[in-house]
């Protein structure tokens, strides 16, 4: 009989490879060697200053990650918890997404850490991410008045967005407090900080907009003509719209293929020519990004004087 993870693998394996499938078919002029060539020779300058904002936001996000651990008590040195990070962040490309989290929570238990800590950093941090994507999405609801055509309306939708973390986190920690009257475990874990999260949710929003302006600069750059405030505004809430998709349809892995296909929704009528196959060097633009940080993650922590 088939091992439940191993099925979970070969069906997350098998979904993102159909998708794929699907975008490669429907590329405008294919996806060729010839015409990846071409496009990196023309626009070097253009990926490059791209790449170099994916390493800005990438970075960013191990500062935010450092950030939260250091409030839940969990003290590590900066070059010993960014390969953590970057290794947890990598391994979210291994069908079924949940090794990203597995693996960051195992590797901080190596270190002998408070699982419950680790796990409420773990949880604080999703919890953060999702949310501020989906600062965005309302924006882009408002901006073309696809919901929310009412100016007041919009008002007390950005409230409700505000006030939202702030009912959660208040009723968790009432029946926290409740419930630790008969299950005394309960006393000390998930005490959740306001503090911490409305930090958290401020520094994933400038994270998305660094993620944004990098998707920006890569599209824009190489079609000019597409210049404008609303093909910038589109792409970067379809940055948004793909990551909290990729959190929702969590089997694939690292999103692959489900932010490309939210990034085509939004932007298929936007006049970027060969859309499909841009998105598709994008990604790999992208790991290639993730892999350059955790490379250098990795020397940070090598011992030189053992080498020598």
């Amino acid at each position: 009989m088939l091992n439940k993870n191993l099925v979970k693998f070969i069906f997350s394996l098998v979904l993102t490879l159909s998708l794929f499938y699907f975008l490669l078919k429907s590329t405008e002029s294919g996806l060729t060697f010839y015409f990846f060539k071409n496009f990196i020779n023309e626009n070097f300058l253009i990926i490059f200053f791209s790449y170099l904002l994916l390493l800005l936001g990438l970075t960013l996000n191990f500062f935010t990650w450092q950030y939260i651990t250091k409030k839940n008590e969990i003290f590590i040195k900066h070059k010993s918890a960014f390969k953590i990070f970057c290794t947890s962040e990598l391994a979210k490309y291994i069908p079924g997404k949940i090794f990203s989290l597995v693996s960051k929570a195992w590797l901080y238990k190596e270190k002998h850490f408070s699982l419950s800590k680790i796990s409420q950093s773990i949880i604080e941090e999703h919890a953060s991410s999702s949310y501020s994507n989906l600062f965005y999405i309302i924006i882009y609801f408002i901006f073309f008045n696809i919901v929310f055509k009412n100016v007041f309306l919009s008002i007390c939708i950005f409230l409700i967005y505000i006030i939202f973390p702030y009912l959660c986190i208040n009723y968790f920690n009432k029946f926290r407090i409740f419930f630790s009257k008969f299950f005394s475990i309960l006393k000390n874990i998930f005490s959740f900080k306001f503090s911490t999260i409305y930090t958290a949710v401020t520094f994933y929003i400038l994270i998305n907009l660094v993620f944004g302006f990098s998707f920006c600069v890569f599209l824009i750059g190489s079609n000019l003509d597409t210049l404008s405030f609303i093909n910038i505004v589109k792409i970067i809430c379809s940055q948004s719209l793909g990551n909290l998709a990729s959190v929702v349809l969590f089997f694939f892995p690292g999103g692959i293929g489900v932010k490309e296909v939210s990034s085509v929704l939004i932007l298929k009528d936007s006049g970027f020519e060969n859309l499909i196959s841009l998105l598709i060097i994008y990604r790999i633009l992208f790991i290639f990004a993730e892999i350059s940080v955790w490379i250098f993650s990795v020397l940070l922590n090598v011992n030189l004087k053992k080498i020598i």
